[in-house]
């Protein structure tokens, strides 16, 4: 009995450490931010420079990506090793990895098929004798002429012309079918997310949305970008959304609307972070809200 005790004992307790290191990963996932940095450099009249990268855990997974001289270059790794690069250097050793990976294979090849083509050369060769009875034999019920036809062509006349009208029929009438119900289908979920009160859903998406830009954008941004449209209405568009960011960098970022010529140029420098915990918490947060509740019973039936 105690031995029986003993090892349930001890198979709760593999079960513990093994739902407490689950436990632990999910957290490191959720908590650990994913770390990203940016430079763009515009001098007015040349060209643009830019610069991301990001990191994960101390970097054990990372990421470049860079525009400069109108060339695009990336680079992504995991515990230091490159998994996905452009850089020349990379690419001629992952081409000679594979070239030799087919070499080698080749030869594979060839060695497991020289014992096959040896036993076959050591078979002795038959030959056909006027003696040996053909396969073939000639049946006097067959029409040999439509055999000799193009499977396309005997299948053409085997079908007739009405059915293949009827068939046409058919099609066109599931086709209007179909678009009709799915008129229906728009027209009762309209009629559905009216009564569902739009105009609250419409609030939930825009507050959401604000609060994932707020936590996505970098809290540390420096530098200035002017900028200018062929349409002064557009660029006071931009002007205006900039302005809803302004409080937040206004310290150490300017927004420089012109709206007397087409331009673009500016200096910014900014570090930032995203947590996966965040995204989780937004749909706990959308979840316990009864009106998208009622728009998912809605979609799902």
């Amino acid at each position: 009995m105690a031995t029986f005790l003993s090892i349930i004992l001890f198979i709760l307790k593999i079960i513990g450490i093994l739902l407490l290191l689950i436990l632990a990963l999910l957290c490191i996932i959720l908590l650990v931010p994913i770390r990203y940095g940016f430079e763009l450099s515009a001098p007015e009249g040349e060209e643009i420079s830019a610069e991301a990268d990001l990191g994960w855990l101390l970097r054990l997974i990372s990421g470049r990506i860079g525009y400069l001289e109108k060339n695009l270059n990336y680079d992504v790794r995991i515990l230091g090793f490159r998994i996905i690069s452009n850089d020349p250097v990379y690419l001629e050793k992952k081409k000679q990895k594979k070239s030799d990976k087919e070499k080698k294979e080749k030869e594979k090849q060839k060695k497991e098929s020289l014992p096959k083509e040896e036993v076959q050369a050591d078979l002795p060769e038959i030959k056909e004798t006027e003696d040996q009875p053909s396969s073939v034999e000639y049946h006097p019920s067959r029409n040999y002429a439509d055999e000799k036809k193009p499977i396309q062509e005997q299948k053409e006349e085997k079908i007739p012309v009405s059915e293949r009208i009827s068939s046409v029929m058919e099609k066109i009438k599931g086709i209007g079918s179909k678009i009709s119900d799915g008129i229906d289908k728009i027209t009762s979920l309209k009629d559905t997310l009216e009564e569902y009160e739009i105009m609250k859903l419409l609030a939930i998406a825009k507050d959401t949305l604000l609060d994932i830009l707020h936590h996505i954008l970098p809290y540390s941004l420096k530098g200035w970008i002017r900028y200018g449209f062929d349409d002064p209405s557009l660029t006071g568009y931009v002007a205006a959304v900039g302005a809803v960011f302004y409080p937040r960098y206004y310290k150490s970022f300017s927004l420089e609307p012109d709206f007397q010529r087409v331009c673009f140029a500016g200096y910014c420098k900014g570090r930032g972070r995203i947590r996966l915990g965040f995204f989780a918490l937004i749909l706990i947060k959308l979840l316990l809200k009864k009106e998208v509740r009622r728009l998912l019973h809605l979609l799902l039936k």
